[in-house]
């Protein structure tokens, strides 16, 4: 639908005829409407359509303009009713493995090096795990462990091991 025919059939006491087939709007006095196109002129926007004129200009959202130019009433969702909330379940970190050469391993050759894998090795921050030798590196918060992120290793570990 076109600016021209939305005002008229929605909002006629906004349209101001200039003359001719160009017309202005009451409350934006340098939009002008003519041959089927429009021009905010201050705000150096157009378009053609009434929906480009209902987002860029009234800034409505796409789904609100399309429905005042069909003539519908905004569709409010139904509040969900809420949800019973989770039951709350003790962190725990993956269970460790005797020792860490996957990880080490890996690490390495990521470029990092060897005295900073060690620190962080013994001070908790870093192990392997015992299940799929994954890197768990273990985030702290108040001296306990808060978050752990996995990284798998044993793709290049296996890869290493098979290389001549």
């Amino acid at each position: 639908m076109d600016l021209l025919t939305y005002l008229r059939r929605f909002e006629p006491q906004e349209l101001v005829h200039i003359g001719g087939n160009t017309y202005a709007t009451r409350t934006h006095d340098s939009l002008k409407i003519s041959n089927g196109k429009w021009c905010w002129w201050s705000r150096n926007i157009g378009g053609t359509t009434a929906l480009d004129y209902l987002t860029r200009v009234e800034g409505l959202s796409f789904l609100d303009a399309v429905q005042r130019i069909l003539g519908e009433l905004p569709h409010v969702p139904p509040k969900s009713e809420p949800t019973a909330p989770l039951p709350k379940t003790e962190f725990t970190l993956p269970p460790k493995h005797t020792d860490t050469r996957r990880v080490f391993a890996y690490l390495r050759s990521r470029g990092i090096d060897a005295e900073i894998i060690n620190h962080c090795i013994k001070h908790g921050q870093l192990y392997e795990d015992a299940e799929r030798h994954n890197c768990v590196f273990v985030g702290y918060e108040h001296g306990k462990p808060a978050y752990g992120c996995l990284r798998s290793c044993v793709a290049f570990y296996e890869k290493t091991l098979i290389s001549p």
